[in-house]
């Protein structure tokens, strides 16, 4: 995934909403479709836990940090609208922030030690 920038959140899904989630959140779910008009977004992966639970975490990558923030501001009338509607999907919703995306050939990335 481009980018070396990622939003991530930690989704419970109530049971009953879990298809309506994937929709609406997945790599071409309307949370894709409003950033896909914003410079600097580069995808959305969407990861459901592998136990059965409706665990789920999603991960919004962008160029850099100033992508995601002028993003959230170019789009902010959708965004609360859409935030509102999916509120109903949900019965916990967590920002775990931003997170810098580490490439195989980055200094800071090495091979583990033996």
């Amino acid at each position: 995934m481009d980018g070396s920038y990622a939003r991530v959140w930690h989704y419970q899904v109530k049971s009953t909403r879990v298809e309506e989630f994937e929709r609406t959140y997945g790599p071409a779910g309307s949370w894709s479709r409003i950033f896909k008009a914003c410079p600097g977004y580069n995808g959305t992966v969407l990861l459901k836990k592998a136990d059965g639970s409706c665990a789920y975490i999603t991960l919004d990558f962008w160029q850099d940090e100033a992508s995601f923030r002028k993003a959230s501001l170019a789009e902010l009338g959708e965004y609360q609208a859409l935030d509102a509607e999916c509120e109903a999907y949900t019965e916990e919703e967590r920002d775990s922030g931003g997170w810098s995306v580490l490439r195989p050939d980055s200094p800071r990335t090495a091979d583990p030690v033996e």
